[in-house]
């Protein structure tokens, strides 16, 4: 997370574009343009929390679905 943080604000600084790439299960994404950084984020894969009074599930943004599945029912 910190080296994230660092990567955008260099990136803010000198107006760098930026596109996060997580999971790869999204419907839709970006592509990074030319002179832009694309942030893999894949490693960011954990569940971290499961409600299940309130019936929610916090993850980090680079879990895949079939990984968070099988966290789920193991």
């Amino acid at each position: 997370t910190e080296e994230v943080s660092e990567i955008v604000k260099i990136a803010n600084k000198y107006k760098i574009p930026m596109v996060p790439r997580g999971g790869g299960a999204d419907l839709v994404g970006g592509a990074a343009t030319q002179g832009g950084i694309l942030i893999d984020l894949t490693r960011m894969n954990k569940l971290l929390e499961i409600n299940t009074d309130d019936y929610y599930i916090v993850v980090e943004c680079g879990i895949t679905w079939g990984d968070l599945v099988s966290q789920l029912h193991p």
